[in-house]
């Protein structure tokens, strides 16, 4: 899902590089650990992933 600005109540978190991950007030609730955007070369692809479980979407830019 793309937005083009955060709504209030959202959570918002800057990674730098002009990167700006946004997440709703409903999803942040699950959010309890650290979470990394890594890179899938072979489907090029990113994924959304913690230590404990990956967020089954793929982000394409």
């Amino acid at each position: 899902m793309a937005l083009d600005e955060p709504r209030a109540g959202d959570q918002q978190f800057d990674q730098g590089d002009g990167l700006l991950v946004v997440v709703d007030r409903a999803t942040y609730f699950y959010v309890d650990e650290p979470l990394r955007i890594d890179y899938d070369e072979s489907e090029r692809v990113y994924r959304i992933r913690s230590n404990s479980q990956i967020i089954p979407d793929k982000i394409r830019l």
